[in-house]
């Protein structure tokens, strides 16, 4: 993220054909992670952070390391600890070994998905019930794809809730806070 590329090209030259039709259009990328949590700070600096008790864990789960790192830079703006998962297996290794408080688990990853992460916890929630915890720990899905259908599927598996992608920091502040209190 020390200097990031603005836009990519590739001339006619480079291309099998050499025709102008395989010319790509310079294209702006996306802003660094950095400028987004910044900005996303001095969006919570007027507002006291949600979790200014006792220290909340929340397990964040995504293939995209840039997606992780954007994440945890937001959880961490609004108080709580955060660990990640980068796939499926990963994130059922930590969600039943540890004790967290959420999960948000992305529903798309290769090898094991966030739906059938989710199932897996589950069935191990039913088979081994926490002594520290009442409840099952609450899974937010985290998606890109936002159909009613969609928002079925994540039910059906076990996710108790469901956040858009790109995430925003207004909408993950009131989905903690909802669950979370």
């Amino acid at each position: 993220f020390e200097r990031p590329a603005t836009h990519i090209t590739e001339s006619p030259a480079s291309s099998p054909s050499g025709s102008h039709a395989d010319q790509f259009e310079p294209i702006p990328l996306p802003r660094s992670v950095e400028s987004v949590c910044d900005e996303s700070q001095s969006l919570c600096a007027d507002e006291p952070e949600i979790n200014n008790g006792t220290q909340r864990k929340i397990l964040l789960v995504d293939d995209n390391p840039i997606n992780v790192q954007l994440g945890a830079r937001l959880i961490g703006l609004l108080g709580y600890e955060v660990d990640s998962a980068a796939d499926g297996y990963e994130a059922v290794t930590k969600a039943c070994g540890s004790n967290f408080d959420l999960i948000l688990m992305d529903c798309q990853m290769p090898g094991l998905d966030g739906l059938s992460a989710t199932r897996k916890i589950r069935e191990y929630e039913a088979h081994f019930p926490s002594r520290e915890c009442s409840r099952p720990v609450p899974i937010i899905a985290l998606t890109a794809n936002v159909s009613e259908s969609d928002q079925a599927d994540c039910r059906e598996s076990g996710m108790d809730g469901f956040l858009p992608k790109p995430l925003q920091i207004n909408v993950l502040k009131s989905t903690l806070h909802t669950f979370l209190g």
